[in-house]
């Protein structure tokens, strides 16, 4: 589940114990997720506690290439529940649950142009990637501090050999917003810049994609991650802070608040470094039992009504 490591990767990262941190690939993201929601689920099953209505486990395997087969079950199963938990893992450095996250989109642009020799016969040619540097430079001050929304182009590529008049290019930026409502401004600014072109000729074609919506921090979610902040506190004596500003991380859980007024509250999972990266991943043993603790009371005072919620 989420794990991007290439093929041979375990035998330099094999699963071992190491004093608090458990190391594995993808164990910080996602594996501990899913270990975490199917034991709580056992856990609740070893009490033998049926109070609530319908309680719904939903693991997506298509979260790294922004669920494009698992968006529409999301926001339709976030409507038809009182509280949705997730359970990304929190960081080592700061144990806290996570009420808002970024929305993730992408810009792509193709560029097609004409090639020709460039040193016989450039004038010949329609050259791209004058046009794809033209189109960089004149969107390269989208970015609003302001409202927290980020654009930044991050890829690109074009022509074939030194000697030829590139006839493609491409190149992809990556957006970031806090607001739903800010994808809608930031898809109009860029399309309507696309059409100013340096060269007529060549044919620019540009695609807008909302990969994520962003999680916003609403009073449900608020009152939901009060009522878990009081249950480490008084049961487990242990601080949990609930970050209600976002950082730029996304996550599958805001599609899952696009239809409901009910809490969505991520960060669930246990603490852990490394994911996305090459270094020995892992996560602390010390945050297993506590975070399967407040999961399954979670689920008991959710159904019960104590949460302050539906």
């Amino acid at each position: 589940m989420d794990t991007v490591y290439t093929i041979g990767m375990l035998n330099r990262q094999p699963f071992r114990i190491e004093g608090d941190k458990a190391y594995g690939l993808g164990i910080s993201d996602d594996k501990q997720g899913v270990a975490v929601i199917t034991h709580t689920v056992a856990m609740l099953q070893a009490l033998k506690f049926k109070e609530y209505g319908t309680l719904t486990v939903l693991i997506n395997g298509d979260e790294e290439i922004s669920s494009p087969g698992s968006r529409a079950l999301l926001t339709r199963l976030g409507g038809e529940h009182d509280a949705v938990m997730s359970f990304e893992g929190a960081s080592i450095k700061d144990d806290k649950l996570s009420l808002a996250t970024a929305g993730i989109a992408s810009v792509t642009l193709n560029v097609t142009g004409k090639a020709s020799h460039a040193g016989s016969a450039p004038e010949l040619g329609v050259n791209a990637l004058y046009e794809l540097s033209h189109q960089i430079l004149q969107m390269r001050d989208l970015s609003d501090p302001v409202t927290g929304l980020k654009m930044n182009w991050t890829i690109s590529k074009s022509g074939s050999n030194r000697n030829v008049i590139p006839a493609a290019a491409t190149a992809g930026a990556d957006v970031r917003v806090l607001k739903v409502v800010d994808y809608d401004r930031i898809e109009q600014q860029v399309n309507e810049r696309v059409k100013k072109q340096l060269i007529p000729e060549a044919k620019v074609e540009l695609k807008f994609e909302r990969r994520r919506p962003p999680l916003e921090a609403t009073a449900a979610s608020i009152a939901l991650a009060k009522h878990a902040q009081q249950i480490y506190k008084d049961e487990l004596g242990r601080p949990l802070g609930a970050d209600d500003k976002a950082v730029g991380g996304g996550t599958d859980a805001a599609f899952a608040s696009l239809k409901t007024k009910a809490p969505v509250v991520e960060r669930f999972g246990l603490q852990g470094f490394g994911a996305h990266s090459a270094d020995a991943e892992y996560v602390l043993v010390d945050s297993i039992e506590p975070r399967l603790y407040l999961a399954t009371r979670m689920v008991m005072d959710i159904a019960r009504g104590k949460t302050g919620g539906n």
